[in-house]
């Protein structure tokens, strides 16, 4: 669901979201993510994580209540990672 406070895109709120993070498997990736949230001071509603095809690690993450700004922020972040390999949000 997405709510408007505004006419601009910077004050769009996401009221539930998923961001989805796709790495490498390292034992240090899944902490890694969890760390940037906490960075952020981000609790997210929901994190799961499971093993791929080619041995990727792919972790769901849902939250609540953010600007669509600030997420697009914390998925660029979290790119930054070095095992990261693909990050991005959505609207659920």
């Amino acid at each position: 669901m997405v709510e408007r406070d505004n006419q601009d895109d910077e004050d769009l709120v996401v009221t539930r979201c998923r961001l989805r993070v796709t790495a490498e498997s390292d034992p240090s990736v899944l902490p890694q993510i969890l760390a940037e949230l906490l960075n952020q001071n981000i609790t997210p509603r929901r994190v799961v994580a499971e093993f791929g095809i080619r041995g990727q690690l792919h972790v769901e993450i849902e939250v609540t209540g953010l600007r669509a700004e600030r997420l697009s922020l914390v998925a660029k972040k979290m790119a930054r990672g070095v095992y990261i390999l693909d990050t991005h949000w959505h609207p659920m």
